[in-house]
């Protein structure tokens, strides 16, 4: 199965990419917006650069040219959205995620506490729907 295939469109997913230390370690809990080619790809990320840097961390097999393969348009769960190769992302780590909600009710807050519990949880990869405070 190819990772686009494991990538479904709208799914919420989770997973490690070659190499995180260029990329970053972000993706956890993030929606699938598109599966896109390179020119597509060019307008949120510079493919051939990116390609550039990542292909030494690459398996091999990969072919050594930026619109050789597909990307992935990803919302990241902090809102911010972004593009990827779908090469760089290590197949064996993608995880769909069965999404539902989470109410939880925090006693003994005051308004000041609101915006610091909303950064925690983003800090965590998770996003507040809805933040009521009573």
């Amino acid at each position: 199965m190819s990772v686009l295939a494991k990538l479904p469109l709208n799914a919420t997913v989770s997973f490690n990419v070659h190499p995180s230390s260029l990329l970053g370690t972000g993706f956890q809990h993030a929606k699938v917006l598109a599966h896109l080619d390179v020119d597509t790809a060019r307008q949120w990320i510079d493919p051939e650069s990116m390609h550039i840097n990542v292909y030494p961390f690459l398996p091999a097999g990969v072919p050594n040219d930026a619109a050789q393969y597909s990307y992935v348009k990803l919302k990241l769960a902090n809102g911010t959205i972004t593009v990827i190769g779908a090469p760089w992302i290590q197949e064996d780590t993608i995880v769909v995620s069965s999404q539902t909600t989470l109410t939880i009710t925090v006693d003994q807050v005051g308004p000041e506490d609101r915006e610091h519990i909303v950064k925690m949880l983003a800090a965590n990869g998770y996003s507040a729907a809805k933040v009521v405070l009573q």
